[in-house]
């Protein structure tokens, strides 16, 4: 019996990989092809040089602002003792983990598997935005935030089950994840809140879920998924601050009453305008807004034609209502963090936005086969208007992907140019240290900065493109902070220095005042028991 049972086990697995195959080759492709750059890549940014030179000491930070989760997942997954090469190998893999898991768990709630073309057009938008490789600048934790949209995705699917087989330990386990994964990076709640309204609004247009799929059932999985993540919040709202939670950080990202509330106001609509249109940044396309205003269109001749349930009778007005609910609520979720802050925030933190353009891909897919199949059973012809629509769908992702793969791959080169220029005067900088120190081992101070020179190939992200001798200068103490990012990047290319103590920084600016710029003979001088590193002149406030 229980050789059946382990024959019957190989047998659904096999199955469930030769159904899927085309799928998993499709998004691994993908990921390996326009992320390949992080595989046994050298290139250091910043925070990564910290958590190099500090390694268990680094740690402190993260829980203080209550990421305990990202500490213990580092833990679990071997991590504590930095590897830039292996995390880089582990982003690869997890992300790959990860898309899979959303697509198969989309999939599975409309009733699929589904179109091939809904796994590809939404692999294409999601994997290549470039929000995802500002985020993976930050190697430190590149893996452990795949991990935690793997996580997010298991968390989901728990759920789900514990409603449909009634047993509580379902959510319990998915309790349990979430308080992993809202202490791993914050912003996963509202990828829970997105991942949830997707699920519902499969739901709640797929003809194969019975009655699950009427107003009732949809109100189940809702409740649910409310109690589950309301549970998880509040309970990791607790342990942070009971244990953790010392830091402002993550208060100091929030405008509101900082500053005039036009402002405030201004920031968010601004933020939503360049999102959908591409106004004045990198980082988005109007294919998002394209993408939406298919959407509603599709959904609107779903929901007028009464979707698949129409043909059984099943369709009710408050059905059609509670989903246009939650197309609304699906399009406000990559702002939430933005009315929250009263302003953008910082673009590696919008990580709603890559995997919400992807489901739109994929989202527009299924609804335009729910539609076709609702109006043409048979499929005896093609509605000229479905046709009509398909092409635009098909053209709006493919060069809203190929737009975004532009941008994500000249990033990547970007940063390796900024890396190698660093590198290079990083090792000039310890050439002149070691000539002027001789025996002594002398702290340092570095005065001034200087900035990444790139040409004409390269393109400047958020914090992409900056330059370790261009960072922190603006952050009081002047020249304190920027000199320990500068002695961490000498870390990683082999030379240790001792940093000046901050109550002689002001002595040492002082005395730069007479010395002339990098890279000048004199630009490093032994003064007072000090060396001081001159990188360009500097206005005294």
């Amino acid at each position: 019996m229980r050789e059946y049972r382990k024959n019957q086990a190989f047998e659904k697995a096999g199955a469930f990989f030769r159904e899927y195959r085309g799928r998993i080759v499709c998004l691994g492709l993908f990921v390996f092809l326009f992320h390949g750059a992080k595989l046994n890549s050298p290139v250091i940014g910043i925070d990564t040089e910290d958590i190099i030179k500090l390694q268990g000491d680094f740690y402190g930070g993260w829980l203080t602002t209550g990421r305990q989760g990202l500490v213990l997942l580092k833990g679990l997954l071997g991590m504590l003792d930095f590897n830039p090469y292996f995390a880089g190998l582990l982003t690869l893999v997890f992300l790959s983990a990860a898309a899979f898991a959303f697509f198969w768990l989309w999939d599975k709630t409309a009733g699929g598997p589904g179109s091939f073309a809904g796994w590809f057009l939404g692999g294409l938008l999601w994997i290549s935005h470039p929000i995802m490789t500002e985020q993976f600048y930050f190697s430190l934790q590149s893996a452990e935030i795949c991990a935690g949209f793997l996580l997010t995705a298991f968390a989901l699917f728990l759920t789900a089950q514990g409603v449909k087989r009634r047993h509580f330990l379902f959510f319990l386990g998915s309790g349990l994840l979430l308080l992993l994964v809202f202490s791993l990076y914050q912003v996963f709640v509202v990828v829970y809140i997105f991942g949830t309204l997707s699920l519902l609004l499969l739901q709640g247009t797929s003809g194969e879920n019975g009655g699950e799929g009427e107003t009732a059932g949809l109100i189940r999985q809702l409740l649910a998924h409310a109690g589950v993540f309301l549970a998880a919040f509040f309970i990791n709202q607790l342990i942070t601050r009971l244990f953790f939670g010392a830091s402002d950080y993550l208060q100091g990202q929030i405008l509101w009453g900082k500053r005039d509330f036009v402002d405030n106001l201004k920031g968010v609509l601004g933020h939503v305008v360049k999102a959908c249109t591409g106004y004045d940044s990198i980082y988005y396309t109007i294919g998002y807004g394209l993408l939406c205003l298919l959407t509603l269109l599709l959904f609107g001749a779903v929901s007028l034609n009464g979707g698949a349930d129409s043909a059984k009778g099943r369709s009710t007005k408050g059905k059609k209502l509670l989903l246009w609910f939650f197309l609304a609520a699906l399009f406000l979720t990559p702002f939430l963090m933005t009315i929250v802050c009263g302003g953008a925030p910082a673009v590696r933190s919008q990580l709603v936005l890559p995997v919400m353009t992807g489901f739109l891909g994929y989202f527009d897919v299924h609804l335009w086969r729910t539609r076709l199949e609702s109006k043409n059973p048979q499929r005896e012809k093609m509605p000229g208007a479905c046709l009509v629509l398909a092409l635009c769908m098909g053209a709006v992702c493919i060069v809203t992907g190929w737009m975004q793969l532009q941008v994500t791959s000249r990033l990547y080169y970007t940063d390796r140019m900024r890396y190698e220029q660093d590198a290079a005067m990083g090792r000039e900088l310890i050439t002149r240290l070691e000539q002027v120190r001789g025996q002594d081992s002398l702290p340092v101070i570095v005065i001034g900065k200087k900035e990444f020179e790139g040409n004409n190939a390269c393109l400047l992200g958020e914090v992409i493109g900056r330059s370790f001798f261009d960072y922190d200068t603006d952050v009081e103490p002047a020249f304190y902070w920027s000199t320990r990012r500068i002695l961490g990047f000498l870390h990683i290319l082999g030379k240790d220095y001792a940093m000046v103590s901050e109550d002689r920084v002001e002595q040492a600016m002082e005395y730069s005042t007479y010395m002339p710029e990098w890279p000048a003979e004199n630009s490093v001088q032994v003064w007072d028991g000090m060396i001081v590193v001159k990188l360009s002149h500097f206005v005294a406030e």
